[in-house]
């Protein structure tokens, strides 16, 4: 089932990445060799095909060694279960992280990017089971560095919320 499933992503993503580089060509090209508004989206289609690719080589790779433990044909053997589980735990963790982006989209104007974004990821890391010191640590550092890529460095505002006063 996993092959088959990294078969149909890797496909898909391969395709949606040639989908976006068509679709850029056309953007306006800027003087003076400054980004253009092309820059980013090209720089998702690449990933989406390499990293599909890779996901169609691995499912590939996967179907081949699937196959040489496949009982012979018209045996009445059935073939190995390797299927995926799903836990209610694992199900939990999906709903906390799409709660956790409502709880973003509704609070981050009022709270501001920086207290919202740090409430976000240390709620998701102890939610993961991250020890309470390492969440606080890394939720303070991934914050901020979000905060001076995105502000400092390219000039995205961020809300202050109340920080802004």
């Amino acid at each position: 089932m996993e092959d088959k499933n990294n078969l149909l992503i890797g496909l898909g993503t391969l395709l949606l990445g040639g989908i976006i580089l068509f679709l850029i060509r056309d953007f306006p090209k800027l003087d003076d060799g400054h980004p253009g508004p092309a820059l980013f989206p090209g720089i998702l289609a690449g990933l989406f095909i390499v990293f599909g690719a890779f996901l169609l080589v691995q499912g590939v790779r996967a179907r081949k060694q699937v196959g040489a433990h496949l009982p012979p044909p018209g045996s009445h053997e059935a073939p190995p279960l390797e299927g995926r589980t799903y836990s209610l735990q694992g199900i939990l963790n999906a709903f906390c992280v799409a709660a956790a982006i409502v709880f973003y989209i509704f609070f981050v104007e009022t709270l501001g990017f920086l207290i919202t974004g740090f409430l976000l990821l240390i709620f998701l890391m102890i939610k993961l089971k991250v020890p309470i010191w390492k969440s606080g640590i890394l939720s303070l550092l991934s914050t901020l560095g979000v905060y001076i890529l995105f502000a400092k460095i390219l000039k995205v505002p961020l809300p202050w919320g109340l920080l802004g006063w």
